[in-house]
């Protein structure tokens, strides 16, 4: 099941003792997220991947003494932190340099960049409309992605599936619960 963005404590934990499998979770589930960073701030696909490893890299020397507090904000933001300023000293790699390691900070806030959070939503959105898919007939599907992502007039979607404007508004109504009852369990899946 994917969660997101979102981070068990257990999971921290888990990386924290040396579990290679939960390392690999970690990565997995973080890669986008850091690449997108990269991409937001101009970097090429190969400084990206470079990013990547420096990113993991840093958080792995910290690990040790990295404790998650909620009170300092949301791990994916102490994340993005890193892989901000980690994306800056690469940016700066083609000119003076200017951004340290050390010049970032312990604390984390909690403001996540905005193309961030706009990739996090975008990439639970994905997630749950596969899952969506899944769960429901090509042909209802279809249905519902024609009129409520795609945001085509019903009459149109009407005439295209072969359905009534009245079903078509049931199919829509039905799946948009659904819809937001598996992206409210990604949610409730762990920590933000």
């Amino acid at each position: 099941m994917v969660q997101g963005y979102t981070t068990r404590k257990s999971l921290l934990d888990q990386v924290q003792a040396g579990n290679e499998e939960a390392w690999r979770e970690f990565y997995r589930k973080y890669r986008g997220m850091i690449v997108a960073i990269g991409r937001n701030r101009h970097l090429s696909e190969e400084e990206c991947d470079e990013l990547l490893q420096d990113v993991m890299r840093i958080f792995w020397e910290r690990m040790e003494r990295f404790t998650y507090d909620p009170d300092k904000g949301k791990f994916r933001g102490y994340l993005s932190r890193i892989a901000h300023y980690a994306a800056m000293k690469k940016w700066n790699q083609r000119g003076p340099e200017t951004v340290t390691e050390e010049s970032i900070p312990e604390e984390y806030g909690d403001e996540v960049d905005r193309a961030l959070m706009e990739e996090y939503e975008s990439f639970v959105l994905r997630e749950a409309l596969k899952e969506l898919k899944a769960e429901l007939s090509p042909e209802v599907y279809e249905a519902f992605y024609l009129t409520s992502i795609q945001n085509r007039p019903i009459q149109e979607v009407a005439s295209v599936v072969g359905k009534t404007p009245n079903n078509l508004y049931n199919i829509r109504s039905r799946c948009l619960e659904k819809l937001r009852a598996i992206i409210s369990r990604y949610r409730e899946n762990g920590l933000e």
